[in-house]
């Protein structure tokens, strides 16, 4: 939905001397798929391919799209979607509020942002993720007796659910 309408947010941004830079933290993307995405919608403005996430985790990114304006010291001024129009599985047919814009006037205007946080709406972005605890389950020790137990009696060849 927002591929088409980020580069001339960027230059709207850009005339208030405000630079976008799209960062991709998703595990599933490549460089190149994400060349060709920019290059599909025609965006002038720098992307960055942040495939570990870290860069998504130290500002403290969860979803796709989620924007962060941070000011000219790097501090976190707001964090949340672009704007309203974007739901849960659809999007509506106007916004009301245009997050993004009204938090980049504030911070010009030396005002602080009236919503530095909202709750971004989007995919969460896909990270490799690393157990917080190191664990004793194995897949034979422990992950093999649960299907034993409770998969195989159907999901066998010849039964109603077989693998």
């Amino acid at each position: 939905h927002y591929g088409s309408k980020l580069d001339k947010l960027a230059k709207e941004l850009n005339s208030q001397g405000v630079q976008l830079v799209a960062i991709d933290s998703n595990l599933q993307d490549s460089a190149a798929e994400v060349a060709q995405f920019a290059k599909d919608f025609r965006w002038s403005f720098p992307v960055l391919v942040d495939s570990d996430a870290k860069l998504a985790s130290q500002l403290g990114a969860t979803r796709t799209p989620q924007v962060i304006l941070l000011d000219s010291e790097r501090t976190i001024r707001y964090s949340g979607p672009i704007d309203d129009q974007g739901r849960v599985g659809f999007v509506r047919a106007r916004k009301d509020r245009d997050h993004l814009q009204e938090a980049v006037s504030e911070l010009l205007a030396d005002k602080p942002v009236s919503q530095a946080e909202i709750a971004p709406i989007g995919c969460l972005i896909g990270r490799k993720l690393e157990p917080e605890t190191p664990t004793a389950v194995t897949y034979a020790k422990d992950i093999s007796r649960i299907f034993q137990k409770r998969c195989i009696e159907c999901h066998r060849e010849g039964e109603i659910g077989p693998f």
